[in-house]
Parts: structure tokens; C-alpha cells; sequence
């Protein structure tokens, strides 16, 4: 079957039935036009059919459609929102190839053609149980789970104004295709790239402040630098001091400062035994 190509995005209403209200949704449903699809079923649920009957059914048919993204799917989670509190069941018609990997994806396709129903008396609180039924049954519905990870209740959940409105957003994991991130998985993902920027950031400034030390042992000692190395090494273990620490403290001994004493000790102790295993002479440097 030859692939659909891309043409302009249409959302046509089409009478089928007194109770059924027909979308079909023709182009690129994406970023720039799934606002005008979930506006045009909106309002279309608010009008009585031809008869003058309620809508029972809302039928979306896809089988023109040409592209869906994570909005495009935001959107169709916001219409499932619409239809639950008007108490109008909705059906995902001709589904193309990519919408079906997708809505598998997500695990959506249940939620999204889900019958709506009343909450049970016991979901809600207090102060909903006393609203007039007529009023709550606009708004009031099970959220059976989707709201979010390890958001397992049934709490109703109130849609806000259909313009202003915020649609779920999700991007697709670099890493692993097949997975979508939702926003709060981005913010988690976010702070652990700012937590390992943090630790890298750390590392580097602690490398250049060690490098800087093997540098001044190496003019002090006259060792070698490997040897030089070798010496910050065993007098950070013999001291129990971290390494970044001793370093620090042999730049300040370097410019005119001084050591603390075990470290001092060490330090000329540590030099003289390289340099003794090199044949030189013993470390006759700054007083230590």
C-alpha cells in the first residue's frame, strides 16, 4: 500500500448518526494544529445532534491522517478528558500503522476509547459529594490510574478552560526509542545531568589542582614525575588525607606557606625514600 503523503491538516464534522458525532482528521496532527482538533470536538460536544439528541458517541477517523507526534497524542488525551465529562464514549476509527505503535507504546488505547463513567460515591471528597449532581457530572470522573506514575487511585479531576488548558507532553528517549518521557521524567533526567555536570565539574578542578602539586613536588624534591605522584600518593594514605586536600596544602607550602605537621613529616620522609631508591641524594629542599 503506498504511504500517505503529507497534505494540509483538516478536521471535517460529519453527521453519521442523531447521537454520533463523525471527526475526520486529515494531515499532520503535531504541535502546530492538534489545538484546532481538540477546539472543533470541544466544541461539537456541547451541541445537541440533528435531532436535538444528545451525542453518545464521538467516532475520530484517522484514516487520512499522516503524522502524529507527542502533542498529537497530548491532544487526543485531552479529548478523552472532554468526552469523559460529557459522558460521550469515544472510538479511534482506521487507525494507521503509526498510530497503532504509538497508542502501544504508551499504553493509551484502552484509556483513550474508554466508556466514560460516574466516580463512585467513595472516590470522592466531602465537599464534591455535596455538589449537585447535575454539576458534578460535568466534570467529575475516574482517572483509573493515567494520571501519572505511581498515581494508582481513581480521584476526580476537573478539566480546566478549553483554551487555556495545559496537554500532557511527551518526548521521545534518545536512548531507548521505544520509551516516551513524560515532563516529570525530563525534570528527573534533568537533575541527574545537573548532578553529574556538578561531580564532572568537581573532578576537573580537582585533577588541575593535583597536576599543579606534582608540578611543585618535582622543583622542591627534584624527583621525577612519576615519583612525584607516587610521593602525594603515600602521604595522603600515611596522613589519611584526600588527595585534592594534600594537594592543596603543598601549593600553599610551595608559595611560603606551611604544612600541617604529620604532613610535613611525611612529605620529607616519602622523598627521601624515592629518592634513595633512585641513587640520589636525600631531599635537601625547604625545611621540613
Amino acid at each position: 500500500m503506498a504511504a500517505l503523503q503529507p497534505g494540509p491538516f483538516q478536521v471535517i464534522v460529519v453527521e453519521t448518526a442523531p447521537t454520533v458525532l463523525t471527526v475526520r482528521v486529515t494531515g499532520d496532527l503535531e504541535h502546530d494544529t492538534s489545538e484546532d482538533l481538540v477546539d472543533t470536538v470541544s466544541r461539537q460536544l456541547t451541541r445537541p445532534g440533528a435531532t436535538g439528541a444528545p451525542r453518545q458517541e464521538l467516532r475520530l477517523d484517522f484514516a487520512q491522517l499522516t503524522w502524529l507526534d507527542s502533542m498529537g497524542l497530548a491532544a487526543l488525551l485531552v479529548i478523552r478528558r472532554r468526552t469523559g465529562a460529557a459522558r460521550v464514549t469515544p472510538h479511534l476509527d482506521n487507525r494507521p500503522g503509526f498510530l497503532g505503535r504509538m497508542l502501544d507504546v504508551t499504553n493509551t488505547y484502552d484509556h483513550l476509547t474508554e466508556a466514560a463513567a460516574w466516580p463512585r460515591e467513595e472516590e470522592m471528597s466531602e465537599a464534591d459529594a455535596d455538589r449537585d449532581p447535575a454539576d458534578r457530572d460535568r466534570w467529575a470522573r475516574p482517572c483509573r490510574g493515567v494520571c501519572g506514575p505511581g498515581h494508582g487511585g481513581s480521584r476526580p479531576v476537573r478539566p480546566s478552560a478549553h483554551r487555556g488548558e495545559s496537554m500532557a507532553f511527551f518526548v521521545i528517549s534518545k536512548r531507548d526509542p521505544l520509551r516516551l518521557l513524560s515532563a516529570t521524567d525530563l525534570a528527573i533526567e534533568h537533575e541527574h545531568l545537573e548532578e553529574e555536570n556538578r561531580h564532572l565539574q568537581r573532578a576537573l578542578t580537582s585533577h588541575a589542582v593535583i597536576d599543579q602539586a606534582i608540578g611543585a613536588v618535582v622543583v622542591l624534591g627534584r624527583v621525577a614525575p612519576e615519583e612525584a605522584w607516587r610521593v602525594l600518593r603515600d602521604v595522603s594514605q600515611r596522613t589519611n588525607t584526600k588527595l585534592r586536600i594534600l594537594a592543596e596544602h603543598i601549593l600553599a607550602f610551595a608559595q611560603g606557606g606551611t604544612l600541617p605537621p604529620g604532613e610535613q613529616e611525611e612529605l620529607g620522609r616519602s622523598l627521601d625514600r624515592y629518592r634513595m631508591c633512585c641513587g640520589t641524594r636525600p631531599f635537601d629542599g625547604p625545611a621540613l
